[in-house]
């Protein structure tokens, strides 16, 4: 029994240990140029605003749109935004908190597709193959260091828990209200009427 759990904390740590090389850039100080990062560092903004007026659930950013404000919590998708809020009351800056939230996504994304393919296929050296090649896939790159795309990074990075057979019948619904609240794309692909 000990060596199996000894074997799963060494694959565990195997795992964070190379996905090292695919977050190290988030470490640098300071933003990284990408298409939405400055705009989920002022939605990051106006969350911890609005939270600190106790709005919750946040709806509507008064200082956005030039001072006339704008329901942006109520189009966009707000998971991100609170997560990022956590890492914010922990001490981080705001563009940190956003980059801490990218960086969580990818470390849930190779852990949600080991445990995934684990399930799925009984094989450790599979769904430890399969997690890296997850991980280092372009589609994860192009989300978190092009685009800054912060619900799509994260949609991915926790789909697979809902995949997994064990977790099925316990994390389903807590599962589901991670995705539609990451991201309006994979709302629309999960209930599309």
């Amino acid at each position: 029994m000990r060596l199996k759990v000894g074997i799963s904390v060494l694959v565990y740590l195997l795992l964070l240990l190379l996905t090292f090389p695919a977050v190290r850039a988030l470490f640098a100080p300071g933003g990284f140029t990408s298409h939405d990062l400055t705009h989920h560092v002022i939605r990051q903004i106006s969350m911890d605003k609005l939270l600190s007026e106790g709005q919750f659930p946040p709806r509507w950013s008064g200082e956005l749109n030039n001072g006339y404000g704008y329901p942006v919590f109520l189009f966009n998708y707000p998971l991100p935004a609170m997560v990022g809020e956590v890492f914010h009351k922990l001490g981080l800056g705001y563009v940190d908190s956003v980059k801490a939230v990218l960086l969580s996504s990818m470390l849930i994304s190779v852990i949600g597709m080991y445990l995934f393919l684990y399930a799925l296929l009984g094989s450790k050296l599979a769904a430890f193959l399969g997690a890296m090649f997850y991980l280092y896939a372009p589609l994860r790159f192009l989300n978190v260091y092009v685009s800054a795309a912060v619900g799509s990074a994260l949609a991915l990075g926790s789909y697979f828990f809902l995949c997994q057979k064990e977790f099925k019948d316990n994390f389903i619904g807590f599962g589901t209200v991670c995705l539609v609240l990451d991201s309006c794309c994979f709302r629309k692909a999960i209930y599309p009427f």
